[in-house]
């Protein structure tokens, strides 16, 4: 169930960091709430300067934005972004970080970024290996392999097997000094 929620959240992260992206009309531009705006970025950790494309949009528009409004709301949602837990959701979920916190924040949360994305590249690695170790067996499956043919791609498994096992013991590892850390690794 966990896991279902976590992907939810991934997927919706992913909706609102495209959305994001997205140009704004004239009618944006007009009725636009620079204080939410200022929000949502600094909660997605963007930069506080992603303000400037907003700024360029909207002046083809002749609409000015309201550069207060949008820093005062970027600096509460970046300070929401900027904590311990959240650096460990990102690194965990594989986000990539825009080193948009303050420096006063930088450390807490770029330490905790690294230890969940130390976690998430190993699990990437796990994953990675255990298609191949699927693909190798099924590979060996098939009847019309030569003795030699067969010999080369068992002893080809066996390695990743092998592998396999290390990247996994890695992995628990970093996810036990995770949790150690008050990390919540499930």
């Amino acid at each position: 169930m966990a896991n279902i929620s976590f992907r939810v959240f991934i997927l919706l992260t992913t909706i609102l960091l495209a959305d994001g992206c997205a140009t704004m009309d004239q009618a944006e531009c007009v009725s636009a709430d620079w204080y939410a705006l200022g929000l949502g970025d600094g909660e997605q950790g963007r930069k506080s300067s992603h303000y400037s494309k907003y700024r360029k949009e909207c002046s083809t528009f002749g609409v000015n934005v309201d550069s207060s409004a949008y820093g005062d709301g970027w600096k509460a949602g970046i300070r929401s972004y900027c904590t311990r837990d959240n650096g460990y959701r990102v690194g965990i979920g594989g986000w990539i970080y825009q080193h948009s916190c303050p420096a006063k924040a930088e450390d807490t949360f770029f330490s905790a970024y690294q230890a969940g994305r130390g976690i998430f590249l190993k699990q990437m690695r796990v994953n990675a290996l255990r298609r191949q170790v699927q693909k190798f067996g099924d590979d060996l499956a098939k009847s019309d392999l030569s003795e030699k043919q067969r010999g080369s791609l068992a002893e080809k498994r066996k390695r990743l097997k092998r592998d396999l096992e290390l990247a996994s013991i890695s992995l628990a590892l970093t996810t036990a000094e995770a949790r150690k850390h008050g990390f919540n690794t499930s």
